[in-house]
């Protein structure tokens, strides 16, 4: 029982850590945030209409927005993390903890969606079920931030994460599903956001 004593301890102090930091500014989590939800949300926006037969793109050019995509925000990330300190204290540990877990799970989801489209000969499976997957994970990031800062708007965000997530189940397999994801990372990703930046600097 004895040898317990120091795991009791630590655990306490991360509390009594988590719960002293609930104001501390997240400016850096808050930047990452907005050039997520603005930039894929600009790529949403063009698969809407390139399922929507609005605008055609053929063989590889159809891929072109995802990784442009990427190659952006993987510049503007690096931009943020030279520019922006990360905020310290054990509250900005587990939210970028849980965003990173994210992330892992993401690529996890992405390829068991692509086995799963091999293995029933589905290739729409990783299209229709993508945005779903995407804003449920998102919905759980906002959990962790509601669980840590207490703030009532981070739960209002979660939960609007999962309603959008219902929302594109309801449309799954229509264009319009890529439409309800972009306003959902403008609405839930880079908005919140934001909110998080001017905070820091309040």
């Amino acid at each position: 029982m004895t040898n317990d004593w120091p795991e009791v301890r630590d655990d306490v102090a991360f509390l009594r850590a988590l719960t002293s930091e609930q104001d501390r500014p997240l400016a850096r989590e808050g930047a990452v945030l907005v050039a997520v939800g603005a930039i894929f949300a600009c790529v949403d926006v063009f698969y809407w209409l390139y399922f929507a037969q609005r605008v055609s793109a053929r063989g590889i050019w159809r891929h072109v927005p995802w990784i442009a995509g990427a190659v952006v925000f993987l510049i503007c990330f690096a931009v943020v993390n030279v520019r922006i300190p990360r905020a310290p204290g054990a509250a900005a540990r587990a939210i970028s903890a849980a965003s990173a877990g994210v992330g892992v799970a993401l690529c996890a989801a992405v390829a068991a969606l692509f086995a799963g489209a091999v293995s029933v000969r589905q290739p729409r499976l990783v299209i229709d079920v993508f945005p779903i997957v995407l804003l449920t994970l998102y919905g759980s990031v906002w959990m962790v931030a509601f669980a840590v800062k207490r703030r009532t708007w981070l739960a209002v965000v979660a939960a609007g994460c999962l309603a959008a997530a219902i929302g594109c189940g309801l449309v799954m397999g229509r264009p319009e599903e890529w439409l309800v994801l972009a306003g959902g990372m403008i609405c839930l990703v880079a908005v919140p956001g934001g909110v998080l930046i001017h905070q820091s600097k309040g």
